[in-house]
This record gives structure tokens, C-alpha cells and sequence, in this order.
């Protein structure tokens, strides 16, 4: 499962014994933008808390990235946040408090909203678009298989133009707010459960929201892995099924947590490629299960 993936991708680097695991993504293959998990390692289980289409913030940021010519959001996602950052400086104190309030989550999908909560729409039209495109984003996104660019994208040559501008730093900011009001709403239904948070799916490469993350009165502990987009998805899956079993040279399976307890590494080892190991404790390793012989 996607989303199940990207939990395991970071809780499984994680130091927790347990922890709120949230994915958030542009997508999966189900139509579902998001999934909150209780993961705890002692107890060995993995309760789904929340998952569905209604927190629509990574689809909406990967649209506004092909609309401003950086196509693909793939990959072009962190040059729509730093150009937030010059939309700021000409906004300067003109900034539209509340436009930013109004199209954050959740007030952007209370009942009776005209747009029905479309982030996309709701931007573009109150900037004052008159041309909105018929496609929202470049698919398929990955170079030579085809995708398609919309005639009424703006040209990523013209990013110091003020529309351009004010479109990054509006939609930068709407993710910021959107992303701390639901970690901010999931903490508040299960911060008696647990002191961490881990944090998965390409939506939470954004840096510069994650990093306010940091500075607000939510969870006490906040993890990330470095390959929490899709890159990650392999590896979470690897991770969850490695924490339950282990299949020995007989074929036997056996339950993991009797052979290898779950290796704890540091933050800094996590974004180093790893925890380095001496040749003798490699060959150690290698002569307690009996894998091969020392000459």
C-alpha cells in the first residue's frame, strides 16, 4: 500500500518505539492524498486512523508547480518554494492574511463552499486568472513518456513577473498553514497516545513547512527519513516485512524479533548513508548465523 510504505519508510528509520505516522502525497493509485497510522514496534501493530481524499495539499502544490512551467512537480517542487521566498519580499507588507486563512485546510472544505474546496481554483481565480487551464499537471511526469503541457501554463522563464511571484508565495504559504493546522488537529486527538511523529510522502520534502513544524506547540519528537517521496516506497515495504520475519537458509520463518532486535540509529546515521561497522563485527555477524565459513 502507498501510503502504508511511506508510514514504514520513516518509522521503521525512526528511534521510536512508537509513534503517529503521517503520509501525506500528491496521490496514489486509489485516489486517497493522505494516511495516519498508530505504528508501535513492542506491540507489533499498525492502526489506521485516518486516510481519504479530503486533505488535498500535495495534489494542489504539484499543480501550481506545472502551472508556474516547472513541470514535472517530480521534480520541480523545491524551485516553486524557493520562489516563494522573492514572492514574499514584493509582497512585503501587502500580504493577504486572509486569503491565506480562507484557502488553508480545513476552512477551505467546510460545507457550502462554492469551489467544493478546490485549493487550485480557489487561487487562481481570487489572483485574478481569467485563463484557467484544462489540465492541472504534467502526466506522465517522468521525461520521454509523453506529457503534455498546457497552453495556458505560465512560462518558468518569467519568474520574477508579479503574477508568477504571487502565485509561488500564496501557494507556499497555503501549504505551510494547511500542513500545520492537521498535525496541529491530529495531535490534539492523539497526543495522549505518544510524544512522535513521523513523517512521510514527496508533499513533506517541503523543508521550509516541515521546518516550522519544528517551532510548533505540536508533538514533542519529529522524524522525517531523507527518502520520504516515492524513492522510499521500496524500502518501507522492505523495512515492515524484515521487523516481522526472517527466512533462514532452510526456508524456515521465523519471528524477527527473536533473531535481530530492531536496530536503533541516530539521526545523523540515518542522513549518512547508514552506521558504519568494523570488519570484525561484520564477521562476527556472519559466523553467528553460519552463513558462510571463515577460513
Amino acid at each position: 500500500d502507498h501510503h502504508f510504505s511511506h508510514c514504514c519508510s520513516a518509522f521503521y528509520l525512526s528511534p521510536y518505539e512508537d509513534a503517529i505516522c503521517v503520509s501525506v502525497d500528491f496521490s496514489d493509485n486509489t485516489g486517497t492524498n493522505h494516511s495516519v497510522y498508530y505504528m508501535n514496534d513492542k506491540e507489533k501493530i499498525f492502526r489506521p486512523l485516518r486516510r481519504g481524499g479530503d486533505f488535498g495539499i500535495g495534489s494542489f502544490y504539484g499543480c501550481i508547480v506545472d502551472f508556474l512551467g516547472f513541470a514535472p512537480s517530480l521534480i520541480g517542487a523545491g524551485k516553486v518554494m524557493a520562489l516563494a521566498a522573492y514572492g514574499e519580499q514584493l509582497l512585503a507588507d501587502k500580504v493577504d492574511h486572509e486569503l491565506i486563512e480562507n484557502l488553508s485546510w480545513p476552512d477551505v472544505v467546510k460545507m457550502g463552499d462554492i469551489f467544493h474546496g478546490d485549493q487550485y481554483l480557489h487561487l487562481l481565480t481570487r489572483l485574478g486568472g481569467k485563463n484557467i487551464p484544462d489540465r492541472r499537471n504534467l502526466y506522465p511526469q517522468l521525461k520521454g513518456e509523453g506529457g503534455t503541457v498546457d497552453k495556458y501554463w505560465l512560462n518558468k522563464k518569467d519568474w520574477n513577473n508579479k503574477l508568477n511571484l504571487k502565485v509561488a508565495f500564496y501557494a507556499q504559504k497555503i501549504l505551510e498553514k494547511s500542513i500545520e493546522n492537521f498535525i496541529l488537529a491530529i495531535h490534539e486527538e492523539t497526543g495522549n497516545m505518544t510524544d512522535n511523529l513521523c513523517l512521510a510522502g514527496g508533499t513533506l520534502l517541503n523543508c521550509v513547512a516541515t521546518g516550522k513544524l519544528l517551532k510548533s506547540n505540536t508533538f514533542k519528537n519529529i522524524f522525517i527519513p531523507p527518502n520520504s517521496g516515492d524513492n522510499g516506497l521500496s524500502s518501507g515495504s522492505a523495512l515492515f516485512l524484515s521487523n516481522f520475519i526472517y527466512k533462514n537458509r532452510e526456508n524456515e520463518i521465523k519471528n524477527f524479533d527473536q533473531v535481530i532486535p530492531k536496530a536503533v540509529h541516530t539521526n545523523s546515521e540515518c542522513y549518512q548513508l547508514g552506521k558504519q561497522y568494523s570488519e570484525a563485527e561484520v564477521l562476527s555477524v556472519i559466523q553467528e548465523f553460519n552463513a558462510i565459513e571463515i577460513k
